[in-house]
């Protein structure tokens, strides 16, 4: 019974055992196959069935694993190796490779005993902690063991956990190896003794390795396996050791001194001139061997090298020669160790033409011609001509986004090109930056050169001329910037352009931020370009002539009808003092450079177009039929039929001067606000002076709007007129409106604000400027997006205003809130109207639709007004809430705002839908308009009119009525403005008189009033009545009375009612007192 106890316990301890003879030292076992798990043995020392077994790491493959218990309790398995003979005093490194889940932290311990099982296992060799991540892809576990009694051995390694927070282990590569390694150590000195940093020195033998001494001159190798080697040492101006023999023992550090020896020096110099024999003084000189140098020729041509590195006997370096305007000359030169080295060359003149000759007509005798000397351009690329993917930001609209090339050749740069490749969303035009490099080549930051909003042609080159040449004797770093995504062309080298060259950035002004193309391996290079003069110092000019030629429009492809007017010319100008004398027509000039050398003669550089006795001078004296001043400022137009317009405004002497305009016949046309003036032909084909007077006929417009309204006074009413007008914008006026003008104004002066700065939602199959960039609203036209949509999207015309929805942040490039999910943005946009001065309350009403629809959401608006300014917050609203507006068909809102409203505002909001369309915007009180354009000039006043008579003339506007001499009825009040040459149409508004405003009335014959709390009726009538205000009959009369006396009524106001003998009513207000 016992003996069945013992071995039941046995089984629960020990699942596999396996007893062989002793491995012998060297013992590896990889794990990669079943077969390698066998020969160890496994025991589980938990409360879980899971134990040691065959299984794969997710990084490693196959090998022995172990997980933890499944039901969360400790864990505690053993993986017990074969029987592993030591020798006694010996020295071993045992090692495995171990890999963990990716987040896990997992621990083992090594141990040794003279038995499998776990008891017997009394020694722990190490803990291992196996880190997270780094065990996912690998771990090494190394121990180091000495003083080993001679026996047979068991290797145990216990995996044990004691939190849930584990996943598994898994070994492979066990092995323990006799320690063989040793150290070598030393430090690299010069031939006096002087530590030598940065020295490469390089260990050659069983293995190789390579390393660099350090401030001390120190270096070091570790873990050497023992044997013999070669050292080297290799520093720029030192003689190569080579061979240095150096014995590594185990366990030990071998000291290995190396003493270097510096490198001979030799001058080099000699003398550059051209094939005339001519000193050519600024030439760039340089050597390319064991070294690398460079230096310029003095004012004699001559070059010198103090100092140059011979290894050995004599050293060969590759001599270039280059200086603009000559041929580079490239050649072989031996340079020794001894005595004299030296080696002069001549430069032959490359046949450049002039550069930038132009010409113009300073007078009518003279022509003055002017140009630059000949310019050496050189190209300046990384690119291989040959576009494979567009780079830019998302969210590129910002100018310090750049994407950029640094050269580091001195140059002074004229031209920059770059290559975008044609895509729907690509920006259609890019800033440009030249930033300056410092004495070391590396980006400064400072923008040297920038130019904005530089058109940008998709599948081609494009290109921009600086507007004065920029001189970097440093290099430089181009750069570009995009309104939108760039789609700027990457070449397709497959290889990783080096250097620090190519880069890209958010913060442009922040070197540190520049991100460089090899740290991320991206290969390629930018398809950006420069193009210049290599920069050089000190300046020189070559000796080089001129000659320059004339000739007419006809003659400019045949050189043997030229007349050459000039040769010899030594400066870079010339005055043709012949021109005066030419015929009429269009003259070139062409500039030949004549170098020193035989008879090499450039190219021709040709001007400009020069005009002889083709050009005249019109003075245009503008008056109008007001007073002259009102013509100032009249834009006086010429529109010739071959093209040519000239402008120009009238000065305050009256008169528009047209100086050097071509010799033709023209049409004269004049705007002035205000006034007419029609076209006519006129003739400045002959002479060389004209004068024309012309008269501006005012236009005698009508006053802009007028009211009427009631006072506090019954009898009063007052007549306004150019009141604050009216607002009605379907966004049609080509004028005022661009399509896809984002955050537009308009001649209304709306002001459009982007409250909540995020990108826009873009159209999947068609584009248009400035889609997906940050706006408050944009003009938006269906027919000329690219391609057109298929439908007609404003309420009436072709264009309305769109307020399109913030983009969802992945969309942008950026994960607001680093979920790696796209978060929805809610739009804040506003359109605020301009100040507003109504004398009444208005209504503001708009058209409105959702675009599309997004789940059943719909966009929506809200509106208000301000009473003191148009800062968001100052708004009330008079919605309650947002408004939802529907899809597809345009609905009317119109809401009532109080007259002391200063501003009303529109607020779109959308929750992640696409787009709200809003159009035919009217602002209203509802007053007449004469819509006709506001008057201009000078004027006498306004004439107010009361059916038909002349009432008043004033400047004012506002007439104040008092309409207690008015019959009772409908009237009408007209206002005309009044000019100087006449008056305008009247604008007239109606009104009506209910009561008499008097004490009685004067109508017809009959004399109505009230004296002494007596009626007096003067004149004949039929009969009569009094009523009180609320309408109760107080007395009536058929006979004639003239006189009632109407004291025992009550003080008030009533009304009587009489009949004419001819049956007309009469209804007049009386007050007793």
């Amino acid at each position: 019974m016992k003996k069945l106890l013992a071995t039941v316990l046995l089984m629960a301890f020990c699942f596999i055992v396996k007893v062989d003879a002793a491995e012998s030292i060297p013992y590896a076992c990889t794990f990669e196959d079943v077969s390698d798990l066998d020969s160890w043995s496994t025991f589980n020392r938990d409360d879980d069935e899971e134990c040691w077994s065959y299984g794969e790491a997710a990084m490693g493959g196959w090998g022995a694993q172990s997980k933890p218990s499944a039901n969360f309790a400790a864990t505690d398995n053993w993986l017990v190796s074969p029987a592993i003979h030591f020798e006694n005093g010996g020295r071993y490194e045992l090692s495995f490779m171990a890999y963990t889940a990716y987040y896990c932290v997992e621990k083992m311990q090594v141990t040794m005993g003279t038995q499998p099982d776990p008891e017997s296992q009394t020694t722990i060799l190490q803990e291992v902690t196996i880190p997270q991540v780094t065990g996912y892809y690998g771990y090494k576990v190394s121990v180091l063991m000495s003083e080993i009694p001679e026996g047979d051995y068991y290797i145990g390694l216990r995996y044990y956990t004691e939190a849930t927070n584990t996943m598994l282990v898994t070994v492979k590569n066990f092995s323990v190896s006799t320690i063989v390694n040793g150290n070598i150590a030393g430090v690299v000195k010069s031939s006096d003794g002087t530590v030598l940093k940065d020295a490469k020195v390089t260990l050659d033998g069983i293995v190789s390795k390579e390393t660099v001494s350090d401030a001390n001159g120190a270096y070091s190798f570790s873990e050497v396996p023992q044997g013999d080697y070669n050292l080297s040492a290799e520093l720029f101006g030192y003689n190569k050791v080579t061979n240095q023999r150096v014995t590594v023992t185990p366990e030990n550090t071998t000291t290995a001194d190396i003493t270097m020896y510096a490198m001979t020096q030799a001058a080099f110099s000699g003398y550059v001139k051209d094939i005339n024999g001519s000193p050519v003084a600024g030439a760039s000189v340089s050597l390319d061997g064991y070294g690398k140098y460079r230096t310029y020729t003095d004012a004699q041509g001559k070059y010198i090298f103090e100092k140059v590195y011979v290894d050995g006997y004599s050293a060969q370096y590759k001599v270039d020669v280059k200086k603009n305007n000559f041929e580079k000359v490239t050649a072989t030169a031996y340079i020794y160790s001894y005595g004299e080295n030296s080696k002069d060359f001549s430069l032959k003149y490359l046949n450049l033409a002039p550069f930038g000759v132009t010409a113009e007509a300073t007078d009518k005798t003279t022509a003055h011609v002017q140009w630059d000397a000949p310019i050496d351009m050189t190209e300046l690329k990384y690119d291989n001509d040959d576009p494979s993917s567009p780079m830019g930001f998302s969210d590129g609209h910002e100018e310090s986004h750049i994407f950029g090339s640094i050269f580091r050749e001195p140059m002074t740069v004229h031209e920059v090109k770059w290559y975008t490749i044609e895509m729907a969303n690509r920006c259609q035009d890019v800033n440009i930056f030249i930033l300056g490099v410092d004495e070391n080549g590396e980006p400064t930051g400072e923008v040297l050169y920038s130019k904005e909003n530089v058109i940008s042609t998709g599948g081609a080159w494009s290109s921009h001329t600086l507007d004065k040449p920029l001189f970097c004797p440093n290099g430089f770093m181009l750069a570009l910037s995009g309104n939108g995504f760039m789609a700027l062309g990457k070449d397709s080298n497959l290889e990783i352009v080096g250097g620090k060259t190519q880069l890209f950035s958010n913060f442009i002004s922040a070197p540190d931020a520049y991100r460089y193309f090899e740290d991320l391996n991206w290969t390629g290079a930018l398809m950006i370009r420069a193009e210049g003069e290599s920069y050089e110092q000190p300046e020189f000019t070559p000796s080089i002539n001129y000659d320059v030629f004339r000739f007419e429009e006809q003659d400019m492809a045949d050189a043997t009808k030229w007349q050459k007017i000039a040769e010899g010319v030594t400066g870079k100008e010339y005055d043709d003092t012949g021109f005066g004398e030419l015929s009429r027509g269009n003259y070139y000039y062409a500039v030949e450079a004549v170098y020193p050398v035989g008879n090499m003669t450039s190219e021709a550089a040709i001007s400009n177009v020069v005009f002889s006795q083709q050009s005249t001078s019109a003075a245009i004296r503008v008056t109008t039929n007001s007073v002259a001043q009102d013509a100032v400022g009249a834009v006086v137009k010429l529109e010739s039929p071959d093209g040519n317009t000239y402008s120009v405004a009238v000065d305050e002497e009256n008169k528009a001067v047209f100086d050097k305009i071509w010799k033709s016949e023209y049409v004269l046309s004049v705007k002035q606000p205000g006034f007419s003036y029609e076209p006519q032909t006129v003739d400045f084909t002959e002479n060389d002076n004209y004068e024309k007077d012309i008269e501006l006929v005012q236009i005698l417009a009508p006053v802009i709007n007028i009211d009427i309204a009631d006072t506090e006074n019954s009898s009063e009413k007052l007549l306004m007129w150019n009141l604050f007008a009216d607002i009605e914008d379907g966004f049609e006026d080509e004028e005022a409106y661009a399509d896809f003008e984002i955050n537009p104004t308009g001649k209304i002066g709306w002001k459009c604000v982007d409250n909540d700065g995020f990108s826009t939602y873009s159209f999947n199959a068609t584009t248009f400027p400035g889609m997906g960039s940050p706006m408050g609203a944009i003009i938006m036209n269906g027919h000329t997006t690219e391609p057109s949509l298929s439908v007609n999207t404003a309420h009436s015309g072709m264009r309305e205003l769109a307020f399109i929805a913030s983009r969802s942040s992945l969309m942008g490039g950026s994960d607001d809130d680093g979920d790696g999910e796209a978060t929805a943005r809610l739009s804040d946009d506003y359109l605020i109207s301009p100040e507003l001065s109504y004398h009444k309350d208005f209504k503001f009403g708009f058209y409105a639709r959702t675009y599309q629809s997004q789940e059943d959401r719909l966009e929506s608006f809200r509106v208000g007004y301000s009473t003191t300014d148009s800062e968001l917050g100052s708004f009330e609203y008079v919605t309650d809430g947002y408004i939802s507006v529907p899809e597809g068909i345009y609905m009317h809102y119109e809401y009532d705002i109080p007259k002391e409203a200063k501003y009303v505002v529109l607020n779109s909001h959308s929750d992640d839908v696409f787009m709200l369309l809003v159009d035919d915007i009217t602002i209203k009180s509802g007053i007449k308009h004469s819509g006709e354009l506001q008057s201009y000039g000078d004027f006498a006043g306004y004439n107010v009119y009361i059916d038909g008579v002349l009432v008043s003339t004033q400047d004012d506007t506002n007439y104040l009525l008092d309409t207690s001499e008015f019959e009772l009825g409908d009237h009408t009040a007209s206002v005309t403005k009044v000019y100087k040459s006449g008056e305008s149409e009247a604008l007239s508004v109606p009104f009506t008189v209910s009561t008499s405003a008097i004490n009685g009335a004067h109508v017809d014959d009959l004399h109505i009033y009230v004296a002494d709390n007596k009626l007096h009726v003067n004149g004949e009538y039929k009969g009569a009545a009094i009523y009180n205000i609320a309408g109760m009959q107080m007395k009536a009369w058929e006979e004639l009375i003239e006189t009632m006396d109407l004291s025992s009524m009550a003080k008030g106001v009533y009304i009587i009612k009489l009949t004419t003998v001819l049956g007309k009513p009469i209804v007049a207000k009386i007050v007793i007192k």
